[in-house]
């Protein structure tokens, strides 16, 4: 029974559609390029490769493949475009098919706002003080300077937190 519900799962996993995140890919392929500064030698070789794929892939539906190790323990097979890899493969996957946001999701996109940004380990405080926080810093999520984003802990996923935000413009 146990092994028909790793079987399940991965069934379920591998059916997921993904695509491409184009805002973020248009972002980091122009403005927000100074942003691989950040990377050292061998994580920009492999961000090359990474967008690369990922501009092949920009109008098309994705599906990745799972498969389990002998633990049990879930594994994509993609390498350069998935949710278990960098930052920056993570920041250009979007769900094909989404949900409406409700306010209860709107405050827990704030957190997770906040908890890629990490200031003064924000990640560790109260929900309610992560979304002050996104309010506090709203307008400078929209602006999406590089003095704001290159500061983030996580600068690339927080870039692709704030190019959603600017295009839902609460």
């Amino acid at each position: 029974n146990k092994l028909s519900n790793l079987f399940e799962s991965i069934n379920y996993l591998s059916s997921t559609q993904f695509t491409i995140n184009n805002d973020f890919l248009d972002y980091i392929s122009t403005t927000g390029s100074r942003l691989l500064n950040l990377l050292d030698r061998e994580d920009r070789f492999n961000s090359e490769i990474t967008l690369k794929i990922a501009r092949t892939y920009r109008d098309l539906t994705l599906y990745l493949p799972v498969h389990a190790d002998w633990r049990g323990r879930i594994y994509t097979y993609s390498f350069y475009i998935t949710y278990q890899g960098n930052e920056l493969a993570t920041a250009l996957l979007n769900f094909k098919e989404g949900e409406p946001l409700t306010e209860s999701g709107k405050e827990y996109l704030y957190v997770y706002g906040a908890n890629l940004y990490n200031e003064n380990k924000i990640s560790k405080r109260p929900y309610s003080e992560r979304i002050e926080w996104v309010n506090k810093n709203y307008k400078s999520i929209l602006e999406m300077k590089y003095e704001f984003i290159s500061l983030a802990e996580s600068p690339f996923l927080f870039a692709a937190f704030c190019l959603l935000m600017k295009r839902l413009d609460f």
